[in-house]
């Protein structure tokens, strides 16, 4: 039991994490542009940071409520505790994680790549462009650690095998 409330916990602290780090990254951003005439990319800025807060705020909420009511996320695989309380319910929560992975890959690709629109419009040789380009794309490899991370969550969830996912179901 002390196993499922540690993944419930741990999924809260993903999501708030990552979003954070997102939120932290795309602040550098919009100061390094603040005395730049880019509008656009400051209004692309702010609308990630936005963004990123309501997915922070609306998967956590998510995750939070994937049981009604919420113990019944970590209780669900006692016996004593399913005999008594017949009238919980649950959510698809690889559904939600699913969905909030490929929602946090898309924002990731965002941040990765929103510098590239600041720095194309400098007067600087093009390889100085192409090396910063390069730097800040390096925020490509979160993007492939996301999709990879997505990968197996689905296979985990819904691929062929007999997973822990599968089993824990089978018990309910």
């Amino acid at each position: 039991m002390l196993d499922i409330q540690v993944f419930f916990a741990a999924e809260k602290v993903y999501i708030i994490g990552s979003g954070l780090v997102k939120i932290s990254i795309l602040l550098f951003y919009r100061q390094l542009a603040a005395s730049s005439t880019k509008t656009t990319f400051l209004r692309l800025v702010n609308v990630s940071i936005a963004i990123t807060l309501m997915y922070m705020l609306s998967f956590s909420v998510c995750v939070f409520f994937t049981c009604k009511p919420v113990d019944a996320f970590w209780m669900r695989v006692i016996p004593s505790w399913l005999a008594t309380h017949a009238d919980y319910s649950c959510v698809d929560e690889a559904a939600i994680l699913i969905s909030g992975g490929a929602i946090s890959v898309v924002q990731d690709l965002i941040v990765a790549l929103l510098p590239a629109v600041l720095f194309w419009d400098l007067r600087m040789a093009a390889k100085q462009k192409i090396a910063l380009t390069l730097l800040f794309g390096l925020g490509l490899f979160t993007s492939s650690a996301g999709a990879i991370r997505l990968y197996y969550l689905w296979a985990s969830a819904y691929g062929p095998g007999d997973t822990m996912c599968k089993q824990s179901a089978r018990t309910l």
